[in-house]
């Protein structure tokens, strides 16, 4: 009961904070959409109390999320000193309510008739009819300008976010939050296999149909409380063993450092790429870019602050920044010792 208060004092705190950005966002004329836990709860997916969440995402123009943000300061939010990534811009917080950030694309989705695109952003959802009325928050709250994705959309983002942008690294983000949102989102219902087709278009590349479908399966399984979860054969059970030994198994996680090093899923042919493996459930997904290799030896320096502490002189900043390979390099040995390791014993016993 008490973990059920706190989530439902937290949701009444994220639906004022919703409120708050969405009259900034009405008060300059900025459309916006919801998403993660607040787009849950604005398609009706989630009810109130039913988890708990740190923060609250919107989705805004590329040109106009730059004008919320100054909008959001000159209200009393201020900088969190978290950096500002590709796809969304540095974070915000209110002084009481939470923080939020404010995305300006979803990375690993792609509009349907462009399945070569990486990225789908506000506008694309406009022109293809994806966006529906947002049913949260209630009260005063300007409704012209707050929308919500699809269920289709909001089910594809909750599959790459959590299986694409995280799955090689399940400490950056609860991997079976993900998992909640795919079945609060219905893919573990009997309407799974629609949904999903529905869902395929808005994927591309970023996700192969037997990688999405394993998904499904597995919530489907723990929809139905069957232990095959995570003892089965199926890519479902191996899908569920993945994610359990990510976050128990510390040598596994270390391990998953090295997919990052694969393949792009997806490629073709004759390329080398892993696809799905059902032995140790290891989930080859993800889209290699020198992007990611370029920011992962020099990145911002927000970030470069906030992995390895400020620097007090120009030398302090050329110090960390030459020592940021090495950083790298030390910790490919260590995912390759845990995967050799691994190697040599079971997977966790589930």
């Amino acid at each position: 009961m008490s973990a059920r208060r706190a989530a439902a004092a937290r949701d009444a705190q994220l639906e004022a904070l919703t409120a708050e950005v969405a009259r900034a966002a009405a008060a300059i004329e900025v459309p916006l959409a919801l998403l993660k836990y607040a787009g849950l709860r604005a398609a009706g997916a989630l009810v109130a109390g039913g988890r708990l969440a740190s923060d609250v995402d919107v989705l805004a123009r590329p040109s106009d999320a730059p004008v919320l943000r100054d909008a959001l300061l000159e209200r009393g939010f201020a900088a969190t000193g978290l950096p500002a990534w590709e796809h969304h811009l540095a974070g915000l917080a209110h002084p009481r309510l939470g923080a939020v950030e404010i995305h300006v694309r979803l990375p690993g989705l792609a509009a349907p008739g462009r399945p070569s695109a990486v990225s789908v952003t506000l506008d694309d959802l406009a022109a293809r009819g994806a966006l529906d009325p947002a049913r949260w928050p209630a009260g005063d709250v300007p409704g012209s300008t707050v929308a919500v994705p699809s269920r289709p959309v909001l089910l594809a983002h909750a599959l790459v976010h959590a299986l694409v942008q995280h799955g090689w690294a399940p400490g950056s983000y609860p991997p079976w939050r993900g998992v909640s949102d795919w079945i609060d989102l219905g893919l573990g219902g009997p309407e799974g296999e629609d949904l999903l087709a529905a869902v395929a278009p808005w994927l591309g590349a970023a996700l192969r149909p037997a990688e999405a479908d394993a998904a499904r399966q597995l919530a489907v399984l723990l929809v139905s409380g069957r232990p095959e979860a995570l003892t089965g054969e199926g890519d479902g059970a191996a899908l569920g063993r993945h994610l359990l030994a990510g976050v128990l198994d510390p040598h596994y996680r270390r391990s998953l450092r090295l997919g990052q090093l694969r393949p792009a899923a997806g490629a073709g042919p004759g390329t080398g790429g892993e696809g799905f493996k059902t032995g140790r459930g290891i989930f080859w997904t993800g889209r290699r870019r020198l992007g990611t290799v370029r920011r992962a030896l020099v990145p911002p320096r927000a970030e470069l602050a906030a992995l390895y502490g400020p620097w007090h002189s120009r030398w302090g900043l050329i110090g960390r920044r030459l020592a940021r390979p090495f950083d790298l390099l030390l910790r490919a040995v260590s995912a390759v010792a845990s995967h050799l390791l691994g190697r040599w014993r079971h997977p966790p016993e589930v």
